[in-house]
């Protein structure tokens, strides 16, 4: 699947998870327009919606309002997709802990088993199993081989690892409602509020703002599953 520059050119996205296409636009901008474009973009009190339409309009001085208006259309086309893809992981990360965590209980398979019904796991939760494992590797662990090879040998080490990726789970499921409409949906609210509102996210609800921030990068990166590509 080709993606339109946008996929590539959003400004920051994984240093300030903001998505932001208006440094792809500003590329497109005409010098000589430079400072009207900045003067848009700098005021937060307003709407995406009316930033992109004064944006829209400033670009027919220059002729590139169709580009703009293509760009901006597939900007939203992933806040979408984020949406759908973030609140439908969010309801199905809990079954993929419990079922994972099943398969590292189960004393009577070897190693190689238990990592076959984990891969065979991963095709029914790809995105899900794909966070858990990102969660992992953050605690130190390098794939999913050394998570299951752990559970063979530190039985308490992988009951507290259970407990951690509950909570990660709990609090995505309990939030992601919430997350997802501030972040990725209600198009009326001033930019100035989306920003303020991821701020009080992660002071609030850090684990699932870890959740959330892995189905962004997941999706500006086509990624399908970590497991599989490891």
């Amino acid at each position: 699947m080709k993606f339109p520059i946008v996929f590539f050119l959003i400004f920051r996205v994984i240093a300030t998870h903001e998505l932001d296409i208006y440094e792809s636009l500003r590329s497109l901008t005409s010098p000589e327009y430079l400072d009207q474009f900045e003067f848009i973009i700098d005021d937060l009190s307003v709407s995406e919606e009316e930033t992109n339409r004064k944006l829209i309009e400033l670009a027919t001085s220059f002729d590139q309002q169709n580009l703009f208006r293509r760009e901006l259309v597939a900007n939203q086309i992933i806040r979408n997709r984020l949406y759908a893809d973030f609140l439908s992981a969010t309801q199905r990360i809990k079954e993929a802990k419990r079922q994972a965590q099943a398969i590292l209980a189960n004393r009577n398979r070897t190693a190689e088993e238990q990592y076959k019904a984990a891969v065979k796991l991963d095709k029914h939760f790809p995105m899900e199993m794909s966070v858990l494992l990102d969660i992992c590797q953050a605690m130190g662990y390098k794939n999913a081989k050394e998570v299951i090879a752990s559970s063979l040998k530190d039985i308490p080490k992988t009951v507290q690892l259970a407990k951690d990726l509950q909570e990660y789970a709990d609090e995505a499921q309990e939030h992601g409602y919430a997350i997802a409409q501030a972040l990725n949906d209600l198009p009326f609210v001033s930019r100035k509020s989306r920003l303020d509102a991821r701020k009080d996210f992660l002071n609030n609800t850090p684990k699932a703002m870890v959740v959330h921030d892995f189905v962004v990068r997941a999706v500006m990166e086509g990624l399908n599953s970590i497991l599989i590509n490891e």
